[in-house]
């Protein structure tokens, strides 16, 4: 998730693998980078080649990579190339990214920002912003990681890198979810997945299923996380990708640990473990070593458990990620507490609570206080037991985390009856009987049942199909030459049949598009009508008054500033044109009208029924109507038009027209030719 930006990085890095091929065929097939850097020792921007070869070379061997990289930064010096510096500075805080030497990597992104900025490169100032991000993510300083991503976004092209936005709002989403605002999670994923929707963009999709998936879970619906994680399985499953599938086995073992069915968890870890062993994916290794230390403490073989823990905790410290590391300190120290040693569990308890507390990360410093509550309830402590227990339930409910929730309920009930007040330990009980039995886990075991059931049903059903293929290949060996002559004949009534459909679709289409054509005319002429009416006061106050009745009618319900602010911005987009700026905003409308961006967007969907976007190319649109119809469009080609209009692209401009007026501006065009109408 951290490598957002891809599609131009993956394009340069097509062309030089072409260009590898070729030298390396010219020279003897020598497999060697080398041979590349001699051939192109002549060109003039050595320190850009350099920069990209770091790039190909960063995931096949890290040391290569760091090589080029510095090769790059000394020869960005010597040609004075300030923007390639920044890249080179960029590619060695990726190479420390991958070694997890994340000192060194924020130092690098910092000085390639600073460049970045310099140059005013916008794309690579918000690519390494977002890196920030996920830098600050793994530092476990979420408020940090949000802003770096949201000012990522002020400098992202959001039309041009649309899929890029897909992402950040995925780490967006991510960076919530760390502080446990899940629902807040949600949202952000759900953004992403309609971004990617819209485009047709599949990689991301996955990443905000998990998001979702996870965020459902820490809030104990299984059932909404068993939907989300059965969408990443069939995503990650149809394109084969191991790693993903790992992580998809890890969230679906985890589900079965929650509802306490520990072999089927365990077989879940262990396919995700033989997989993460395969990549040497150190965080995903300890993660997964972590979930297996879990299936065997709640199955009561705690040294087990404890060795797995450990062996997680080795990799925790090597990567340096506080998060996973305050994880192992509380799970070791449960461990200790089973085992009734209670100073060392307190020890570890402590050590992972301070680590939260410090990383602001709400919902393990609830689970980190219930669980000392525990050791001073199970010591006789009950004064600071209760203590431990009220802020934590506090905290608990504060973040909707039901599962947390029920264990203080159960542990206060036991707390007050422990100590003689029979009357709140009632009451907590009847809380805590109530709250279970709200979590269906019958229905959640019958959900994952049917997961594994499809899928045995969908290889079932494979092994069928495949004998039944093997039949009808013995009947057709039979009665070959019969069979031929029916296809044949078949093959040739559907092929007439289709050609037929096809001339009368393209007919029928052909039609309809003139008929569009002449409504966009008809359209133009009304308006040619209204301006002559508005050029002649009699009949402009008369027409005028009927449409006012007209619509104080239709406006009866809606509230007379809305109506006003309304008027203002029809009058101030008809009189002075804004929509002609190709970055107009609905803070800049707002700003001119004295009023906030969302009052706009509330009057527009109320008093127009459509969105801002929508609001300003239906004013583009019309105009560009305009200068296609008279002498406009011999000075200026459709793209010319299209920014004089107020668009950025051609592309847009072609979309938002056929959505408006249902053809094409070339179509449009073409339908104008033998006609010489002009429109003032």
């Amino acid at each position: 998730m951290r490598n957002v930006y891809v599609k131009i990085i993956c394009k340069m890095r097509i062309v030089l693998t072409l260009i590898l091929s070729i030298i390396q065929f010219s020279l003897f097939s020598q497999n060697r980078v080398d041979s590349l850097l001699d051939v192109l020792s002549g060109a003039e921007n050595k320190a850009e080649i350099y920069n990209l070869l770091s790039e190909a070379t960063l995931e096949d061997s890290l040391e290569l990579s760091f090589e080029y990289a510095q090769k790059a930064f000394v020869l960005s010096i010597k040609e004075k190339n300030l923007n390639q510096k920044g890249a080179a500075y960029f590619n060695i805080a990726e190479v420390y990214s991958y070694q997890y030497q994340l000192d060194s990597t924020k130092h690098y992104y910092l000085l390639a920002y600073e460049i970045f900025i310099k140059t005013n490169d916008n794309y690579n100032i918000s690519y390494t912003l977002n890196n920030l991000g996920w830098l600050a993510n793994n530092y476990c300083e979420y408020e940090d990681a949000i802003n770096y991503y949201t000012e990522s976004l002020d400098y992202l092209d959001k039309e041009k890198h649309i899929d890029d936005l897909s992402h950040i709002y995925v780490n967006i989403g991510n960076a919530h979810f760390q502080m446990g605002k899940y629902e807040t999670a949600i949202n952000y994923h759900r953004k992403s997945i309609a971004i990617a929707k819209s485009i047709n963009y599949q990689p991301i999709i996955p990443y905000a299923y998990n998001g979702i998936g996870l965020a459902y879970k820490y809030l104990s619906k299984y059932d909404s996380a068993i939907v989300y994680y059965k969408f990443t399985l069939e995503i990650d499953k149809e394109a084969g990708d191991k790693h993903k599938l790992a992580i998809d086995y890890s969230n679906i073992g985890a589900l079965h640990l929650q509802l306490k069915q520990y072999e089927q968890a365990l077989e879940y870890f262990n396919d995700a473990l033989k997989i993460h062993k395969e990549h040497c994916s150190k965080n995903d290794l300890s993660i997964t070593l972590n979930n297996i230390g879990n299936v065997y403490k709640e199955q009561g073989k705690y040294e087990l458990a404890l060795d797995y823990f450990n062996q997680a905790l080795v990799i925790d410290t090597i990567t340096g990620i506080k998060l996973n590391i305050s994880t192992r300190y509380n799970n070791i120290g449960e461990i200790y507490a089973k085992k009734a040693d209670y100073q060392k569990a307190f020890d570890y308890y402590n050590k992972s609570l301070v680590l939260n507390q410090k990383m602001g990360i709400n919902h393990n410093i609830a689970i980190n206080l219930h669980n000392i509550g525990e050791l001073y309830l199970n010591t006789g402590k009950y004064d600071k037991s209760q203590t431990y227990f009220e802020q934590g339930l506090q905290l608990a409910d504060s973040l909707n985390a039901t599962s947390i929730v029920i264990e203080y309920l159960s542990s206060l009930s036991e707390l007050y009856k422990f100590s003689g007040n029979y009357k709140k330990a009632l009451i907590y009980h009847l809380r805590y009987s109530d709250l279970k039995d709200s979590i269906f886990k019958e229905k959640n075991q019958i959900a994952l049942a049917d997961m594994k059931t499809k899928y045995d049903l969908e290889k079932r059903e494979k092994k069928i199909a495949l004998l039944n293929n093997e039949n009808e290949y013995q009947k057709l060996k039979v009665n070959s030459f019969r069979s031929k002559i029916i296809y044949l004949i078949v093959g040739l009534i559907i092929f007439s049949v289709l050609t037929t459909l096809l001339i009368l679709q393209y007919l029928y289409k052909n039609r309809a598009y003139n008929k569009l054509a002449e409504r966009s005319k008809e359209y133009l002429d009304n308006e040619n009508q209204l301006n002559k009416l508005i050029l002649n006061p009699k009949i402009y106050k008369s027409v005028k008054k009927g449409q006012e009745q007209e619509k104080k009618q239709k406006r009866n319900s809606v509230g007379s500033k809305h109506i006003k602010l309304a008027q203002k911005l029809q009058i101030y987009f008809e009189e002075e044109k804004p929509y002609l700026n190709q970055n107009i905003t609905q803070k800049d409308i707002a700003d001119h009208l004295n009023t906030n961006p969302k009052y706009i967007s509330q009057v527009i969907n109320a008093n127009f029924d459509k969105n801002f976007s929508t609001f300003v190319n239906e004013y583009r649109i019309k105009l560009a109507l305009k200068y296609l119809a008279n002498d406009v469009r011999k000075q200026y080609s459709i793209e010319g038009i299209s920014k004089k209009v107020g668009f950025k692209s051609k592309s847009a401009f072609n979309i938002a027209f056929k959505k408006m007026t249902g053809i094409t501006p070339s179509f449009y065009i073409k339908s104008l030719k033998k006609e010489k109408t002009f429109y003032i």
